[in-house]
């Protein structure tokens, strides 16, 4: 199949060239022309968890690095948690629950002002009387109907990866002259052509944001506060940080200009401690991310970022889809505005 693809390329690129020197020597017989030739379309990348990324290095376990938000599901949990998801949606007079599995997390509309109670006895009652206590993440109180609330943020997440996807196409090429663009073409088609059936583009390295927020929006749950739940195991990492709900391939971005540390990649461990690690070093702090599924292309230990450029995806630890960040100086809640 590859040999069938590069004798087609060839054969196409000289069919083209042909094309070309025929067309270029009939215009010196004619009054000249603008000729308009179609770019080849690029598909836009959507960040999703599957895409072929540079992968970050495996380094050795650093329990001590940050506090993780959850235990890991048990074997029990995760087949209670399958059972539960077949009664749903449920209804009854004191609260209805949904599921997104986009989002992987409960929605439950409170009725009535023992709406909590009812739930944790339902929970209970299906083998899953903990769950709430060890994952507050999994399940979302609203006043609103669930249906309602799912679909909402079902669109905002796929809005917003739209969006990425649209401002990665807006920036046009500079006019050139008609013969330049026919040879650009060309060349982009036979680039396109032998890549048939080779993997999808990696992210590469882009902007999301102008810096001071590690997303390209506040579209995130906080779902993890500075010194309190899992965050107090006594380094800045893992105590003085928050943890922002998101979907898992989300853009993940650099908060100020700055250089990675030498410390950067998946501890291997899975669990508590899944996902990538990395340290940005700013003029005047250190932050530290957790949890990320994949780096952009180009992002290693010593490499020189600005703020607002992307660093990889985000990802999740123990069902939580998620992003741990930890500031060395200052309170992460009044640095990032939440």
């Amino acid at each position: 199949m590859k040999k069938f693809i590069i004798v087609l390329s060839v054969v196409l690129f000289f069919l083209i060239l042909v094309t070309i020197l025929i067309g270029n020597s009939l215009k010196r017989r004619e009054s000249p022309k603008n000729v308009a030739i179609s770019p080849v379309p690029q598909i836009p990348y959507e960040a999703q968890r599957g895409t072929t990324v540079k992968r970050a290095p495996t380094l050795a376990p650093l329990p001590q690095d940050e506090g993780a938000d959850d235990f890991p599901f048990s074997r029990d949990e995760e087949s209670a948690l399958s059972k539960f998801q077949k009664l749903l949606p449920y209804s009854s007079p004191d609260f209805d629950v949904g599921y997104s599995p986009i989002l992987n997390q409960y929605f439950v509309q409170k009725k009535t002002p023992d709406a909590e109670k009812k739930l944790d006895e339902l929970l209970k009652n299906n083998n899953l009387a903990d769950i709430r206590t060890s994952r507050p993440a999994l399940f979302i109180f609203t006043d609103a109907p669930v249906d309602q609330v799912i679909r909402k943020k079902e669109s905002e997440v796929l809005k917003r990866r739209t969006e990425q996807a649209e401002a990665q196409i807006r920036i046009s090429p500079p006019a050139v002259a008609p013969q330049k663009k026919d040879i650009d073409l060309l060349v982009k088609l036979v680039e396109s052509l032998t890549k048939i059936n080779q993997p999808s583009p990696s992210p590469g390295i882009g902007t999301c944001a102008t810096g001071g927020y590690p997303f390209p929006d506040r579209g995130q749950n906080l779902i993890g506060r500075p010194y309190s739940g899992t965050h107090t195991l006594g380094n800045w990492q893992s105590d003085n940080a928050v943890d922002l709900g998101t979907p898992v391939g989300t853009p993940v971005c650099a908060i100020a200009d700055g250089t990675l540390g030498p410390r950067i990649g998946d501890s291997g461990s899975g669990g508590r401690y899944a996902g990538i690690r990395l340290t940005l070093i700013t003029a005047d702090n250190e932050w530290f991310y957790h949890h990320m599924s994949e780096l952009a292309q180009g992002i290693q230990g010593g490499t020189q970022v600005r703020a607002g450029q992307i660093l990889g995806l985000s990802g999740s630890a123990n069902g939580v889809p998620h992003l741990h960040l930890g500031v060395k100086s200052g309170n992460p809640l009044d640095l990032l505005g939440l």
